[in-house]
């Protein structure tokens, strides 16, 4: 498991969770919990704990990530 935090704008936030909510729901991923959010002056902060559900996704889920990252 994997506590994920996603910085950015509000809608650049949103549309992370959305992402993960997609990949719960199709079964790529397991969030334990709902996100916590934060916010301050200069962005939008959310946290969720991830568990990937086999060794693809959790390749998978890397992979994104890091792409995210490196954009």
């Amino acid at each position: 498991m994997a506590t994920l935090q996603i910085k950015g704008t509000r809608q650049e936030v949103m549309e992370m969770l959305q992402l993960f909510d997609f990949m719960n729901e199709q079964g790529m991923c397991k969030l334990q919990e709902m996100a916590k959010l934060s916010a301050d002056e200069l962005a939008f902060t959310a946290y969720i704990d991830v568990q990937s559900q086999n060794e693809w996704n959790d390749a998978l889920v890397s992979r994104m990530l890091t792409g995210v990252y490196n954009d």
